[in-house]
C-alpha cells in the first residue's frame, strides 16, 4: 500500500494566477545538488525551497520547526509553512545551472538554483496557538514488511485523520471504514492508528533499496467530511486537499507530520 515519496509539498502547489482571496507577492528562492539524486529531484528539491522560503516572507513569521534532509532533498521543512501561509498563485520560476567538482577524480554534480515570485495568504494570525497536534512513528527507519504504528496527539479533543502522500502529489486517505471523518481523539489523550483490525507495513518499490515515506495528519475541532471531497476514488491531487482545508478556519485545524524511512537490511 505504501509507496516510496519525497516529501516536497509546495512543490505540488499549481501555477495558477491568484484567485479573489487577498495575497501578498513575495519572491522565494532555493538550490539543490544533484549528488546522491537525480537531476529531476534535485530541481523538485530547489523548488520546494523557494516556495517555502516565499511563505516564509508572506506569513511575515520565523517558520519554526523541524528540517530532515534526506539524499539531498528537503523533507520536513516545509511543516510549520503550512500552518503559516498557502502560495494561491505563482509566476513563472526561473532557473539557473552549474556544475561542481566535490571530489578529486569524480564527474562533476550539477546543482540547480530558482528563483519565483509566489502570492501568499497569511494563515498564521487566525489559527489557535493552543491547537496543536502531535503525530509520531513507532520507528525512525523499518525494514521491508516491518509494522507501522502511528501515535497521534491533539492539545484538545478534535477529529484526526490520517493521509499518505506520494511523490507524484497524491494523497490517499488511509482512515479505516466509510466513515471518512476523523478519529475522535479526547484532548490530550494518546490516538493509535491503525486500529488493532487493520495492520500498516513497510514496503519498498520494485527496484528501491532506501525510501523516504511521510504521513500527514489532519485535526479539526468538528467532523470534516472528506468523502465527498474523495468521490469515491483512493488518491486525489495534494493541492485539491490543501485547497479543501483553507475552508476548514485556521483556528480549528491543527497539521502535523511525519517522515521516515524505509530501507533493506
Amino acid at each position: 500500500m505504501m509507496r516510496g515519496l519525497v516529501l516536497l509539498l509546495l512543490l505540488l502547489m499549481p501555477n495558477r494566477a491568484p484567485a479573489a482571496e487577498p495575497c501578498v507577492w513575495r519572491e522565494g528562492s532555493g538550490s539543490a545538488m544533484a549528488d546522491e539524486v537525480s537531476p529531476e529531484e534535485a530541481q523538485k528539491a530547489a523548488l520546494a525551497r523557494a516556495r517555502y522560503h516565499a511563505i516564509k516572507q508572506g506569513a511575515g513569521v520565523s517558520v519554526s520547526g523541524a528540517t530532515l534532509v534526506r539524499d539531498n532533498i528537503l523533507v520536513t521543512d516545509l511543516v510549520s509553512s503550512m500552518s503559516e501561509g498557502f502560495i494561491l498563485g505563482e509566476e513563472e520560476p526561473v532557473w539557473k545551472s552549474e556544475f561542481h567538482v566535490t571530489a578529486k577524480g569524480k564527474p562533476a554534480v550539477p546543482s540547480y538554483t530558482v528563483k519565483l515570485k509566489a502570492c501568499v495568504i497569511n494563515d498564521s494570525r487566525d489559527r489557535d496557538s493552543f491547537f496543536t497536534l502531535s503525530l509520531e512513528t513507532n520507528e525512525p527507519v523499518y525494514l521491508p514488511g516491518k509494522e507501522i504504528t502511528l501515535t497521534i496527539r491533539p492539545s484538545r479533543e478534535a477529529y484526526v485523520s490520517i493521509f499518505h502522500l506520494d511523490e507524484k502529489g497524491s494523497v490517499t486517505m488511509l482512515n479505516p471504514g466509510v466513515d471518512q471523518q476523523g478519529i475522535k481523539i479526547g484532548e490530550g489523550k494518546n490516538g493509535m492508528f491503525p486500529p488493532e483490525a487493520f495492520g500498516l507495513r513497510a514496503t519498498l518499490s520494485p527496484g528501491k533499496q532506501r525510501e523516504a515515506e511521510t504521513f500527514l495528519a489532519v485535526a479539526t475541532k468538528e467532523r470534516f467530511d472528506y468523502v465527498g471531497l474523495f468521490g469515491g476514488r483512493n488518491r486525489i491531487p495534494f493541492a485539491r486537499l490543501l485547497t479543501e482545508l483553507r475552508k476548514i478556519p485556521a483556528a480549528k485545524r491543527a497539521i502535523a507530520m511525519v517522515p521516515f524511512e524505509v530501507r533493506e537490511k
